[in-house]
């Protein structure tokens, strides 16, 4: 096989490829305003999902109540 062909047969495979990147970043551009608005959602979501679970995490928590053992140092309550 002459070296020619092998290079290009490379040549064709990377312009093949570089086209199809080519229209990824076209496809990419012309629908960036709903992808926009996507990631915008799951953003939104993930932050109010954390808030959610941080504050009654912290309710759960901070909710404690403290009785007094027996052998408590001698003192009485």
């Amino acid at each position: 096989m002459d070296a020619y062909v092998t290079t290009a047969g490379a040549l064709g495979a990377a312009a093949g490829i570089i086209d199809m990147l080519g229209a990824l970043a076209g496809w990419g551009l012309a629908n960036a305003w709903w992808l926009a608005l996507v990631l915008g959602a799951r953003v939104i979501g993930w932050e109010a999902l954390q808030r959610r679970l941080a504050s009654r995490a912290l309710a759960e928590r901070t909710h404690l109540e403290l009785v007094p053992s027996a052998g408590d140092h001698g003192v009485l309550l």
